[in-house]
């Protein structure tokens, strides 16, 4: 982890000497800060490219079937951006910086048809559509969680039912939105 690793043996694991690190960083802080970022960008990217064109159930599996493609292909990534986080306070702001982000992307990922339905409320459909976002950031984030502890379990399997638990609730909100409610 964070705490317990030196630049040394960082350097160490990956066969160079700690100058040749400190030429790029000047501190495992400024090291760690910019892993998260590099990896955080990469992984919302990934998570919503593509997938604006599609329909809403089927652009929720497509940006479900990317980000646990991530984790799988990369469950060392995954650990570090959300399993993980270190106690150093400025290091949890970036962190809050990151999932903010994220649920930014998820809530473009939403949509306007997800997000209709919730007009009655009296609430502005961006903030909506940022709530909403957060519950679905959460439920996907946890259920990677168990899956990085039961990795027996295909990753087409944990798709679908990401994207079932997630489609009850957002396919309320279209059809209530189709239906004029």
């Amino acid at each position: 982890g964070y705490a317990s690793a030196s630049m040394e043996e960082i350097a160490a694991r990956a066969g160079i000497v700690a100058s040749v690190i400190y030429d790029h960083f000047s501190s495992k802080h400024d090291l760690y800060v910019r892993l998260l970022e590099v990896h955080g960008r990469a992984l919302i990217e990934r998570s919503v490219r593509d997938v604006a064109h599609a329909a809403p159930r089927e652009r929720l599996r497509l940006s479900l079937e990317a980000f646990y493609g991530f984790v799988e292909e990369d469950p060392f990534v995954w650990r570090f951006l959300f399993r993980d986080p270190p106690a150093d306070p400025r290091i949890a702001r970036v962190y809050d910086r990151i999932r903010g982000e994220a649920t930014d992307a998820i809530a473009s990922v939403i949509g306007t048809e997800m997000t209709e339905a919730v007009a009655d409320t009296g609430m502005p459909r961006d903030r909506a559509a940022r709530m909403l976002a957060e519950g679905a950031r959460a439920a996907t984030d946890g259920l990677a969680g168990w899956w990085y502890e039961h990795r027996e379990v295909p990753r087409e399997q944990v798709v679908a039912l990401a994207t079932s638990l997630l489609w009850s609730g957002f396919g309320g909100l279209v059809a209530a939105q189709r239906d004029g409610a």
